[in-house]
Protein backbone atom coordinates (compact mmCIF):
# COMPACT_ATOMS: atom_id res chain seq x y z
CA UNK A 1 0.00 0.00 0.00
CA UNK A 2 0.95 3.87 -0.40
CA UNK A 3 4.20 4.70 2.02
CA UNK A 4 2.20 7.70 3.71
CA UNK A 5 -0.28 5.92 5.18
CA UNK A 6 -0.22 4.42 8.76
CA UNK A 7 -1.92 1.14 9.68
CA UNK A 8 -4.37 1.37 13.14
CA UNK A 9 -6.38 -0.56 14.26
CA UNK A 10 -9.74 -0.12 13.03
CA UNK A 11 -11.70 -2.48 16.08
CA UNK A 12 -12.09 0.19 18.23
CA UNK A 13 -14.23 3.21 18.26
CA UNK A 14 -13.32 6.05 16.12
CA UNK A 15 -13.19 9.02 19.03
CA UNK A 16 -10.33 6.25 20.87
CA UNK A 17 -8.47 6.79 17.89
CA UNK A 18 -8.03 10.28 18.24
CA UNK A 19 -5.73 12.74 20.18
CA UNK A 20 -6.27 15.55 22.72
CA UNK A 21 -6.32 18.27 20.03
CA UNK A 22 -8.07 16.19 16.67
CA UNK A 23 -11.82 16.64 16.16
CA UNK A 24 -13.81 14.37 14.18
CA UNK A 25 -15.15 16.31 11.49
CA UNK A 26 -17.48 14.01 9.04
CA UNK A 27 -18.25 10.18 8.68
CA UNK A 28 -19.32 7.96 4.98
CA UNK A 29 -19.44 4.58 5.03
CA UNK A 30 -19.65 2.37 2.03
CA UNK A 31 -16.44 3.82 0.43
CA UNK A 32 -13.12 2.11 -1.76
CA UNK A 33 -9.77 2.94 -1.90
CA UNK A 34 -8.21 3.38 -5.05
CA UNK A 35 -3.68 3.18 -5.41
CA UNK A 36 -2.43 5.38 -8.29
CA UNK A 37 -5.58 4.73 -9.89
CA UNK A 38 -6.23 0.72 -9.24
CA UNK A 39 -8.12 -0.44 -6.95
CA UNK A 40 -6.68 -1.28 -3.64
CA UNK A 41 -7.91 -4.95 -2.76
CA UNK A 42 -7.78 -5.05 0.83
CA UNK A 43 -9.57 -1.97 0.75
CA UNK A 44 -12.97 -2.01 -1.09
CA UNK A 45 -15.34 -1.89 1.54
CA UNK A 46 -15.08 0.77 4.74
CA UNK A 47 -16.10 3.50 6.15
CA UNK A 48 -13.80 7.01 5.92
CA UNK A 49 -13.61 9.83 8.52
CA UNK A 50 -12.69 12.96 8.28
CA UNK A 51 -10.52 14.65 11.68
CA UNK A 52 -9.08 17.71 12.00
CA UNK A 53 -5.20 16.59 11.42
CA UNK A 54 -5.92 12.84 9.32
CA UNK A 55 -8.20 10.91 7.11
CA UNK A 56 -9.40 7.59 8.62
CA UNK A 57 -10.02 4.32 6.55
CA UNK A 58 -11.89 1.57 9.01
CA UNK A 59 -12.75 -1.42 6.93
CA UNK A 60 -15.87 -3.60 7.28
CA UNK A 61 -14.24 -6.83 7.01
CA UNK A 62 -10.52 -6.88 8.90
CA UNK A 63 -11.19 -3.49 10.80
CA UNK A 64 -7.94 -4.81 12.86
CA UNK A 65 -5.82 -5.36 9.85
CA UNK A 66 -6.72 -3.07 7.07
CA UNK A 67 -7.49 -0.21 8.33
CA UNK A 68 -5.20 2.98 7.61
CA UNK A 69 -4.76 6.75 8.45
CA UNK A 70 -3.40 9.63 6.31
CA UNK A 71 -1.90 12.76 7.38
CA UNK A 72 -3.66 15.91 5.69
CA UNK A 73 -0.34 17.32 5.69
CA UNK A 74 1.00 15.10 2.87
CA UNK A 75 -1.80 16.04 0.96
CA UNK A 76 -1.14 18.47 -1.73
CA UNK A 77 -3.65 19.24 -3.88
CA UNK A 78 -7.23 17.52 -4.02
CA UNK A 79 -10.03 17.28 -7.04
CA UNK A 80 -13.43 15.98 -7.33
CA UNK A 81 -14.86 13.79 -10.00
CA UNK A 82 -18.51 13.41 -10.57
CA UNK A 83 -19.70 9.95 -10.76
CA UNK A 84 -21.28 8.82 -14.62
CA UNK A 85 -23.29 5.54 -15.59
CA UNK A 86 -22.03 2.65 -13.57
CA UNK A 87 -19.05 4.62 -12.15
CA UNK A 88 -19.73 6.41 -8.62
CA UNK A 89 -18.28 9.48 -7.50
CA UNK A 90 -14.51 10.31 -6.24
CA UNK A 91 -12.27 12.21 -4.45
CA UNK A 92 -8.54 12.46 -6.10
CA UNK A 93 -5.92 13.69 -3.21
CA UNK A 94 -2.51 14.79 -4.71
CA UNK A 95 0.32 13.39 -2.05
CA UNK A 96 3.76 14.73 -1.14
CA UNK A 97 6.50 12.24 -1.40
CA UNK A 98 6.83 9.98 2.03
CA UNK A 99 8.20 12.55 4.79
CA UNK A 100 10.71 10.72 7.10
CA UNK A 101 10.32 13.46 9.89
CA UNK A 102 8.68 12.95 13.07
CA UNK A 103 7.38 16.38 13.59
CA UNK A 104 4.24 15.14 11.78
CA UNK A 105 3.32 12.69 13.96
CA UNK A 106 4.45 13.16 17.37
CA UNK A 107 4.52 10.30 19.94
CA UNK A 108 3.87 10.84 23.42
CA UNK A 109 6.71 10.72 25.85
CA UNK A 110 7.46 11.27 29.28
CA UNK A 111 9.23 13.98 31.09
CA UNK A 112 12.50 12.54 33.22
CA UNK A 113 12.37 15.93 35.67
CA UNK A 114 7.98 15.47 36.84
CA UNK A 115 7.25 12.16 35.39
CA UNK A 116 4.39 13.79 33.31
CA UNK A 117 3.18 11.51 30.74
CA UNK A 118 2.79 14.18 27.65
CA UNK A 119 0.04 12.68 24.72
CA UNK A 120 0.56 11.99 21.81
CA UNK A 121 0.40 15.35 19.13
CA UNK A 122 -0.56 15.16 15.36
CA UNK A 123 0.74 18.96 15.08
CA UNK A 124 3.95 20.51 15.28
CA UNK A 125 6.75 18.92 17.62
CA UNK A 126 6.62 19.65 21.41
CA UNK A 127 9.17 20.87 22.94
CA UNK A 128 8.16 21.37 26.29
CA UNK A 129 6.86 19.32 29.07
CA UNK A 130 2.88 20.73 29.58
CA UNK A 131 3.18 20.30 33.42
CA UNK A 132 6.39 21.48 34.31
CA UNK A 133 8.26 23.34 31.24
CA UNK A 134 10.89 20.94 31.09
CA UNK A 135 13.05 20.92 27.48
CA UNK A 136 12.76 17.30 25.98
CA UNK A 137 15.40 15.16 25.56
CA UNK A 138 16.57 14.65 21.65
CA UNK A 139 16.36 11.33 19.85
CA UNK A 140 19.35 9.23 20.15
CA UNK A 141 20.36 8.21 16.53
CA UNK A 142 22.47 5.69 15.72
CA UNK A 143 25.51 6.43 13.26
CA UNK A 144 25.18 4.47 10.27
CA UNK A 145 27.66 1.98 9.43
CA UNK A 146 30.58 3.03 7.33
CA UNK A 147 30.02 2.50 3.44
CA UNK A 148 33.53 1.06 3.17
CA UNK A 149 32.76 -1.34 5.94
CA UNK A 150 31.19 -5.06 4.68
CA UNK A 151 29.37 -7.41 7.54
CA UNK A 152 29.74 -11.27 7.60
CA UNK A 153 26.85 -13.29 7.31
CA UNK A 154 27.88 -15.68 9.73
CA UNK A 155 30.36 -14.45 12.51
CA UNK A 156 28.76 -10.66 11.76
CA UNK A 157 32.59 -9.51 11.94
CA UNK A 158 32.88 -6.08 10.17
CA UNK A 159 35.55 -6.79 7.54
CA UNK A 160 37.10 -3.66 5.32
CA UNK A 161 36.09 -2.63 1.58
CA UNK A 162 37.06 -4.76 -0.85
CA UNK A 163 37.59 -8.16 0.97
CA UNK A 164 36.50 -10.86 -1.08
CA UNK A 165 36.09 -13.49 2.41
CA UNK A 166 35.58 -13.06 6.02
CA UNK A 167 39.26 -12.19 8.65
CA UNK A 168 37.79 -14.51 10.97
CA UNK A 169 35.64 -17.46 9.76
CA UNK A 170 36.28 -17.60 5.87
CA UNK A 171 33.10 -17.38 5.05
CA UNK A 172 32.74 -15.31 0.94
CA UNK A 173 31.15 -11.98 1.73
CA UNK A 174 28.40 -10.76 -0.61
CA UNK A 175 28.85 -8.04 -2.97
CA UNK A 176 28.62 -4.52 -1.92
CA UNK A 177 25.47 -2.93 -3.87
CA UNK A 178 26.24 -0.73 -6.87
CA UNK A 179 24.94 3.07 -5.61
CA UNK A 180 21.45 3.91 -7.42
CA UNK A 181 21.37 6.49 -9.72
CA UNK A 182 19.13 9.04 -8.52
CA UNK A 183 16.16 9.71 -11.06
CA UNK A 184 14.11 12.09 -11.47
CA UNK A 185 10.14 11.38 -12.06
CA UNK A 186 7.07 14.01 -12.73
CA UNK A 187 4.60 10.72 -12.12
CA UNK A 188 1.94 12.25 -9.68
CA UNK A 189 1.33 9.78 -6.41
CA UNK A 190 -2.72 10.24 -5.81
CA UNK A 191 -4.80 8.34 -4.07
CA UNK A 192 -8.94 7.92 -4.75
CA UNK A 193 -11.76 7.65 -1.83
CA UNK A 194 -14.34 6.09 -4.28
CA UNK A 195 -17.70 6.67 -2.95
CA UNK A 196 -20.36 3.73 -3.59
CA UNK A 197 -22.84 4.89 -1.21
CA UNK A 198 -23.71 8.93 -1.71
CA UNK A 199 -22.59 11.75 0.55
CA UNK A 200 -19.30 12.27 -1.69
CA UNK A 201 -20.31 16.01 -1.99
CA UNK A 202 -21.02 16.76 2.15
CA UNK A 203 -18.16 15.25 2.88
CA UNK A 204 -15.62 16.87 0.13
CA UNK A 205 -16.88 19.90 1.62
CA UNK A 206 -15.71 19.15 5.10
CA UNK A 207 -12.48 17.54 3.82
CA UNK A 208 -11.32 21.18 2.08
CA UNK A 209 -12.33 23.43 4.97
CA UNK A 210 -10.02 20.66 7.02
CA UNK A 211 -7.23 20.97 4.60
CA UNK A 212 -7.45 24.64 4.26
CA UNK A 213 -7.76 25.25 7.73
CA UNK A 214 -4.56 23.21 7.97
CA UNK A 215 -5.07 22.45 12.25
CA UNK A 216 -1.34 20.55 12.08
CA UNK A 217 0.22 23.97 11.72
CA UNK A 218 -1.30 25.40 14.77
CA UNK A 219 1.32 25.89 17.41
CA UNK A 220 0.53 24.15 20.68
CA UNK A 221 0.01 25.43 23.39
CA UNK A 222 2.10 23.88 25.73
CA UNK A 223 4.86 24.90 23.15
CA UNK A 224 4.52 28.57 24.09
CA UNK A 225 6.59 29.85 26.47
CA UNK A 226 5.27 29.58 30.11
CA UNK A 227 4.15 32.72 31.80
CA UNK A 228 5.75 33.40 34.82
CA UNK A 229 3.66 32.59 37.75
CA UNK A 230 3.28 34.95 40.57
CA UNK A 231 5.77 34.35 43.34
CA UNK A 232 6.30 36.26 46.12
CA UNK A 233 4.74 39.64 47.94
CA UNK A 234 2.99 40.13 44.03
CA UNK A 235 1.99 36.55 43.86
CA UNK A 236 0.30 36.59 46.98
CA UNK A 237 -1.44 39.96 46.51
CA UNK A 238 -2.61 38.85 43.17
CA UNK A 239 -4.45 35.83 44.66
CA UNK A 240 -5.69 37.78 47.55
CA UNK A 241 -7.60 40.11 44.60
CA UNK A 242 -8.60 37.21 42.90
CA UNK A 243 -10.05 35.13 46.02
CA UNK A 244 -11.63 38.84 46.56
CA UNK A 245 -13.21 38.88 43.13
CA UNK A 246 -14.51 35.34 42.93
CA UNK A 247 -16.15 35.60 46.54
CA UNK A 248 -17.96 39.22 45.44
CA UNK A 249 -19.36 37.56 42.30
CA UNK A 250 -20.59 34.75 44.18
CA UNK A 251 -22.19 37.15 46.72
CA UNK A 252 -24.13 39.35 43.87
CA UNK A 253 -25.37 35.85 42.27
CA UNK A 254 -26.80 34.57 45.69
CA UNK A 255 -28.38 38.01 45.91
CA UNK A 256 -29.64 37.62 42.36
CA UNK A 257 -31.33 34.85 43.17
CA UNK A 258 -32.92 35.66 46.36
CA UNK A 259 -34.45 38.48 44.47
CA UNK A 260 -36.10 35.88 42.00
CA UNK A 261 -37.04 34.01 44.86
CA UNK A 262 -38.72 36.90 46.65
CA UNK A 263 -40.63 37.79 42.81
CA UNK A 264 -41.71 34.01 42.66
CA UNK A 265 -43.09 34.05 46.16
CA UNK A 266 -45.47 37.14 45.23
CA UNK A 267 -46.40 35.92 42.59
CA UNK A 268 -47.59 33.01 43.95
CA UNK A 269 -49.37 34.45 47.39
CA UNK A 270 -51.46 36.22 44.25
CA UNK A 271 -52.13 33.42 42.50
CA UNK A 272 -53.36 31.83 45.48
CA UNK A 273 -55.12 34.68 46.64
CA UNK A 274 -57.11 35.11 43.26
CA UNK A 275 -58.01 31.51 43.32
CA UNK A 276 -58.94 31.63 46.39
CA UNK A 277 -61.48 34.31 45.52
CA UNK A 278 -62.98 32.47 42.68
CA UNK A 279 -63.46 29.59 44.90
CA UNK A 280 -65.58 31.36 47.44
CA UNK A 281 -67.58 32.86 44.04
CA UNK A 282 -68.14 29.61 42.63
CA UNK A 283 -69.59 28.55 46.13
CA UNK A 284 -71.55 31.57 46.58
CA UNK A 285 -73.35 30.87 42.97
CA UNK A 286 -73.46 27.42 43.71
CA UNK A 287 -75.79 28.24 47.03
CA UNK A 288 -77.61 31.04 44.94
CA UNK A 289 -78.12 28.67 41.77
CA UNK A 290 -79.42 25.62 44.27
CA UNK A 291 -82.35 27.81 45.76
CA UNK A 292 -85.76 26.89 44.02
CA UNK A 293 -86.43 30.76 43.74
CA UNK A 294 -83.41 30.95 41.70
CA UNK A 295 -82.79 28.23 39.70
CA UNK A 296 -84.61 29.27 36.85
CA UNK A 297 -83.32 32.58 36.60
CA UNK A 298 -79.48 32.23 37.36
CA UNK A 299 -78.34 29.48 35.12
CA UNK A 300 -74.41 28.75 35.60
CA UNK A 301 -72.18 29.51 33.06
CA UNK A 302 -70.91 26.95 30.54
CA UNK A 303 -67.26 28.23 31.63
CA UNK A 304 -67.76 27.59 35.42
CA UNK A 305 -65.37 24.67 37.08
CA UNK A 306 -67.22 21.41 37.68
CA UNK A 307 -66.87 20.11 41.25
CA UNK A 308 -64.15 17.67 41.15
CA UNK A 309 -61.54 20.49 39.47
CA UNK A 310 -62.49 22.45 42.43
CA UNK A 311 -62.05 19.95 44.89
CA UNK A 312 -58.56 19.14 42.77
CA UNK A 313 -58.15 22.99 43.31
CA UNK A 314 -58.61 23.11 47.04
CA UNK A 315 -56.09 19.85 47.43
CA UNK A 316 -53.50 21.82 45.06
CA UNK A 317 -53.79 24.40 47.53
CA UNK A 318 -53.43 22.90 50.82
CA UNK A 319 -50.72 20.27 49.63
CA UNK A 320 -48.80 24.05 48.93
CA UNK A 321 -49.65 25.37 51.81
CA UNK A 322 -51.44 28.15 49.65
CA UNK A 323 -54.58 28.62 51.43
CA UNK A 324 -55.04 32.42 52.39
CA UNK A 325 -57.60 34.33 51.05
CA UNK A 326 -56.70 37.56 52.02
CA UNK A 327 -53.31 39.02 52.48
CA UNK A 328 -50.91 37.39 55.43
CA UNK A 329 -51.26 39.77 58.62
CA UNK A 330 -48.68 41.67 59.33
CA UNK A 331 -47.66 44.03 62.23
CA UNK A 332 -46.78 47.19 61.69
CA UNK A 333 -43.81 48.95 62.19
CA UNK A 334 -45.41 51.48 64.66
CA UNK A 335 -46.99 49.30 67.23
CA UNK A 336 -45.19 49.01 70.63
CA UNK A 337 -48.05 48.96 72.96
CA UNK A 338 -49.48 45.67 74.16
CA UNK A 339 -52.55 45.55 73.04
CA UNK A 340 -51.50 46.33 69.70
CA UNK A 341 -49.23 42.81 70.78
CA UNK A 342 -52.65 41.06 71.71
CA UNK A 343 -54.68 42.26 68.68
CA UNK A 344 -51.39 41.03 66.43
CA UNK A 345 -51.95 37.72 67.91
CA UNK A 346 -55.61 37.38 67.61
CA UNK A 347 -55.11 38.30 64.09
CA UNK A 348 -52.14 35.49 63.46
CA UNK A 349 -54.55 33.19 65.49
CA UNK A 350 -57.78 33.31 63.34
CA UNK A 351 -55.76 33.06 60.41
CA UNK A 352 -53.92 29.88 61.33
CA UNK A 353 -56.99 28.51 62.48
CA UNK A 354 -58.08 28.99 59.31
CA UNK A 355 -56.34 27.36 58.10
CA UNK A 356 -56.26 24.45 60.31
CA UNK A 357 -60.21 24.19 59.24
CA UNK A 358 -59.60 24.20 55.78
CA UNK A 359 -57.98 20.84 56.04
CA UNK A 360 -54.32 21.77 56.56
CA UNK A 361 -54.34 18.49 58.81
CA UNK A 362 -55.18 16.54 55.37
CA UNK A 363 -57.31 14.13 57.64
CA UNK A 364 -54.58 12.70 59.85
CA UNK A 365 -54.99 12.75 63.20
CA UNK A 366 -51.38 13.83 64.39
CA UNK A 367 -48.72 16.37 62.57
CA UNK A 368 -45.87 18.20 63.38
CA UNK A 369 -45.58 21.59 64.31
CA UNK A 370 -42.74 22.15 62.27
CA UNK A 371 -44.73 21.09 58.97
CA UNK A 372 -47.47 23.53 59.98
CA UNK A 373 -45.12 26.21 60.67
CA UNK A 374 -43.69 25.50 56.63
CA UNK A 375 -47.16 25.37 55.69
CA UNK A 376 -48.19 28.62 57.22
CA UNK A 377 -44.98 30.34 55.78
CA UNK A 378 -45.50 29.02 52.30
CA UNK A 379 -48.91 30.48 52.77
CA UNK A 380 -48.08 34.46 54.06
CA UNK A 381 -45.21 34.78 51.14
CA UNK A 382 -42.53 36.63 52.36
CA UNK A 383 -44.09 37.62 55.60
CA UNK A 384 -42.33 34.74 57.63
CA UNK A 385 -43.11 34.05 61.52
CA UNK A 386 -40.50 33.42 63.73
CA UNK A 387 -41.37 29.93 65.68
CA UNK A 388 -41.72 31.83 68.80
CA UNK A 389 -44.44 33.71 67.40
CA UNK A 390 -45.97 30.88 65.71
CA UNK A 391 -46.30 28.52 68.72
CA UNK A 392 -47.94 31.50 70.99
CA UNK A 393 -50.67 32.31 67.95
CA UNK A 394 -51.01 28.43 67.60
CA UNK A 395 -51.83 28.32 71.22
CA UNK A 396 -54.21 31.24 71.43
CA UNK A 397 -56.17 29.49 68.11
CA UNK A 398 -56.13 25.92 70.20
CA UNK A 399 -57.84 27.45 73.47
CA UNK A 400 -59.84 30.05 71.67
CA UNK A 401 -61.47 29.04 68.92
CA UNK A 402 -62.70 25.55 69.80
CA UNK A 403 -60.86 23.57 66.80
CA UNK A 404 -61.03 20.69 68.94
CA UNK A 405 -56.64 20.12 68.99
CA UNK A 406 -54.08 19.20 71.28
CA UNK A 407 -50.83 20.23 71.92
CA UNK A 408 -48.18 17.74 72.99
CA UNK A 409 -44.46 16.98 73.06
CA UNK A 410 -42.96 13.92 72.60
CA UNK A 411 -39.91 12.24 74.21
CA UNK A 412 -38.24 13.11 71.51
CA UNK A 413 -39.00 16.81 71.73
CA UNK A 414 -41.19 17.16 68.66
CA UNK A 415 -44.17 18.93 69.08
CA UNK A 416 -47.50 17.79 68.00
CA UNK A 417 -51.00 18.97 66.67
CA UNK A 418 -53.28 15.71 67.60
CA UNK A 419 -57.08 15.12 67.65
CA UNK A 420 -58.48 13.89 70.80
CA UNK A 421 -58.52 10.55 70.16
CA UNK A 422 -54.43 11.39 69.74
CA UNK A 423 -53.99 12.29 73.60
CA UNK A 424 -51.84 10.41 75.87
CA UNK A 425 -54.86 8.94 77.75
CA UNK A 426 -57.41 8.23 74.99
CA UNK A 427 -54.23 6.00 72.98
CA UNK A 428 -53.30 4.14 76.13
CA UNK A 429 -56.86 3.46 77.14
CA UNK A 430 -57.46 2.43 73.46
CA UNK A 431 -54.52 0.21 72.87
CA UNK A 432 -54.77 -1.55 76.81
CA UNK A 433 -58.52 -2.36 75.50
CA UNK A 434 -57.10 -4.48 72.75
CA UNK A 435 -54.68 -6.25 74.20
CA UNK A 436 -56.64 -8.44 77.37
CA UNK A 437 -55.38 -8.75 80.72
CA UNK A 438 -53.76 -12.22 82.07
CA UNK A 439 -56.43 -14.82 82.84
CA UNK A 440 -54.81 -18.32 82.79
CA UNK A 441 -51.03 -17.09 84.84
CA UNK A 442 -49.38 -17.94 81.67
CA UNK A 443 -47.89 -15.30 80.07
CA UNK A 444 -48.56 -17.29 76.65
CA UNK A 445 -52.09 -16.88 76.44
CA UNK A 446 -52.85 -13.32 76.84
CA UNK A 447 -50.08 -11.87 74.96
CA UNK A 448 -50.78 -9.21 71.89
CA UNK A 449 -48.07 -7.52 70.57
CA UNK A 450 -48.06 -4.17 69.12
CA UNK A 451 -45.56 -2.82 66.12
CA UNK A 452 -45.38 0.70 65.26
CA UNK A 453 -46.46 -0.40 61.83
CA UNK A 454 -49.45 -1.82 63.00
CA UNK A 455 -50.10 1.27 65.01
CA UNK A 456 -49.59 3.34 62.34
CA UNK A 457 -52.25 1.91 60.19
CA UNK A 458 -54.79 1.48 62.59
CA UNK A 459 -54.64 4.86 64.07
CA UNK A 460 -53.77 6.98 60.68
CA UNK A 461 -50.59 8.44 61.46
CA UNK A 462 -46.91 8.47 60.93
CA UNK A 463 -44.85 5.20 61.91
CA UNK A 464 -42.40 7.41 63.28
CA UNK A 465 -45.12 9.19 65.45
CA UNK A 466 -46.39 5.93 65.94
CA UNK A 467 -43.20 4.65 67.54
CA UNK A 468 -43.03 7.60 69.82
CA UNK A 469 -46.51 7.30 70.98
CA UNK A 470 -45.68 3.32 72.24
CA UNK A 471 -42.52 4.52 73.77
CA UNK A 472 -44.61 6.96 75.48
CA UNK A 473 -47.04 4.63 76.83
CA UNK A 474 -44.00 1.91 77.32
CA UNK A 475 -42.60 5.09 80.07
CA UNK A 476 -45.51 4.96 81.89
CA UNK A 477 -44.99 1.72 82.89
CA UNK A 478 -48.17 -0.01 80.51
CA UNK A 479 -45.84 -1.87 77.95
CA UNK A 480 -43.13 -3.54 77.86
CA UNK A 481 -40.80 -3.82 74.67
CA UNK A 482 -38.88 -7.04 73.01
CA UNK A 483 -36.22 -6.56 70.41
CA UNK A 484 -36.53 -9.06 67.70
CA UNK A 485 -33.07 -11.27 66.71
CA UNK A 486 -33.39 -8.87 63.08
CA UNK A 487 -33.73 -5.41 64.51
CA UNK A 488 -37.43 -5.03 64.70
CA UNK A 489 -39.56 -3.96 68.35
CA UNK A 490 -42.46 -5.05 69.18
CA UNK A 491 -44.75 -4.20 72.30
CA UNK A 492 -46.98 -5.68 74.74
CA UNK A 493 -49.35 -4.92 77.71
CA UNK A 494 -47.17 -5.28 80.86
CA UNK A 495 -48.68 -8.06 82.95
CA UNK A 496 -47.06 -7.81 85.83
CA UNK A 497 -48.09 -3.77 86.48
CA UNK A 498 -50.95 -4.58 88.30
CA UNK A 499 -49.21 -8.03 89.95
CA UNK A 500 -49.02 -8.11 93.69
CA UNK A 501 -45.84 -10.01 95.57
CA UNK A 502 -46.33 -12.07 98.29
CA UNK A 503 -43.11 -12.87 98.95
CA UNK A 504 -43.54 -16.68 98.39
Amino acid sequence: MLAWLQSVDGSIPPHALLVAEERLLATQNGVGLYDNGQKSPNHQQGTVHVTSHRLLYIDDARPELCSLALQLSTVAQSEYYNGFLTSSSKVELVLNSASTDDDDDDEGWTCAICAHENPRSLGQRRTHCALCGAVRPAKSTSAPAPANELQCTVCTFINVQGATSCEICGTPLPLPKPKSIPTQTNERQTMKISFRKGGDKAFYAVLKKALQAKAWKVTQTADLPRAEQGAGISGILNAVESNTSASTDSVASALKDLEALTAQAKSMVALASTLSAKLQQQSAQSSLSSSPSSRSSTPLSSSTPTPDATSFIQRSLYNMGLTLSEGPVVQSSDSNSSGDERRYLDELAAEVGGLLSDGLMGGRGMVGLDEIWCAWNRARGVALLAPETFIAALQKAITGRGLGLGMRTLKSGLIVLHEPRLSHASFCARLLSSTPPPFSGTVEDTQVWHTPLDVAAREDVAVALAAQLLQAAEDDGLLWRDVEPFGGVRWTRNVLKDWTWDGD
